[in-house]
């Protein structure tokens, strides 16, 4: 197996001073979209660890800078698509050499509110070439009252796809090197540092597509769209917009019902966390839907890498479809 990423958890011993640090390196937490970004600190001021906010993150990150420090910022089971830094976190962000995010505000919306240094912040997928992601229809709409947001675009769960890894590592190592971090560099020679990891995961993608064949799978959200191309798994997506309550979205609703009435479907609702399944259930009830959920490695775990997380899902995927025929 792979090398398990050197990380440091965040302790209060670690935390610098917020008051000394905003003062060489101001970092701008503004409401709304965003703030300016923010100025650099000298070298002198900055701790020599790469600050990671997601399991992606990490697991990139210990791939192209092996022998840095890394400090994870995030708590550990937190989900980055609803942490937000507290203070002590943001000191950490902003002491630190470098900083990794996965580069989506869909998947990091911290991100909007904190105007991180661009010259110290590597996004996972930013030299990722052109046609080797996935792109869905973007939808602009309004719940009611409220700003309109946007879905669709680029699906940003890159790191679940094996075949972008080179290119993951390769853009994250140009990024690093630029931020100031020695030694970071893509991995080369015959034998990556993903290469257990690679043949673990197209080993239960292999078993997906055997056991999916001929039936689709809806999710209730984009990210699940790099498994099911590798496994030739047909995924249908309904947006439902899952809160504590339940689906927000009602035109999600009616595409879930739509979707669940064809004659292929397999009858599994895919979610990615047990916040989501716990939002989903009646919904999935009212169309006779089974509930999975399906870890696609995006919050930290100290225990289990993104990708060990990602296979034992796909794994786990499999074995439900195949319980279903």
């Amino acid at each position: 197996m792979a090398t398990r990423p050197r990380l440091r958890v965040l302790t209060a011993a670690a935390r610098p001073s917020i008051l000394s640090l905003l003062a060489a390196a101001p970092l701008a937490l503004a409401a709304g979209c965003g703030g300016a970004p923010a100025e650099d600190a000298g070298p002198a001021e900055l701790r020599d660890v790469i600050a990671v906010t997601s399991g992606p993150a990490a697991l990139v990150a210990s791939w192209v800078a092996p022998d840095a420090n890394l400090e994870a910022v995030i708590p550990a089971g937190a989900d980055p698509r609803a942490w937000t830094p507290d203070d002590a976190q943001l000191d950490a962000l902003v002491s630190a050499r470098a900083v990794v995010t996965i580069g989506d505000e869909t998947l990091e919306p911290w991100t909007q509110r904190v105007a991180l240094p661009p010259s110290r912040t590597a996004a996972l997928g930013s030299k990722l070439p052109s046609g080797a992601t996935i792109e869905v229809g973007t939808m602009t709409h309004t719940h009611g009252e409220g700003p309109a947001h946007s879905h669709g675009g680029t699906v940003a769960t890159w790191w679940t796809d094996p075949d972008l890894w080179p290119a993951l590592a390769e853009g994250a190592a140009e990024e690093l090197a630029r931020a100031g971090v020695e030694g970071a560099r893509a991995p080369s020679g015959p034998a990556p540092p993903w290469e257990a990891d690679a043949e673990a995961l197209r080993a239960a993608t292999a078993a997906l597509a055997e056991a999916a064949e001929g039936r689709a799978v809806i999710a209730a959200d984009n990210g699940l769209e790099y498994v099911a191309r590798a496994a030739g798994m047909e995924l249908r997506v309904a947006l439902l917009e899952l809160d504590a309550d339940g689906p927000t979205s009602q035109k999600g609703v009616l595409q879930l019902g739509e979707f669940a009435e064809r004659a292929d479907d397999s009858g599994l609702l895919v979610v990615f966390s047990e916040a989501e399944e716990r939002a989903a259930t009646e919904v999935a009830g009212d169309f006779g839907a089974r509930l999975h959920v399906f870890d696609i490695g995006l919050g930290y775990d100290p225990e289990a890498s993104a990708l060990a997380r990602l296979t034992e899902s796909t794994r786990r995927l499999a074995e439900a479809l195949s319980e279903g025929r």
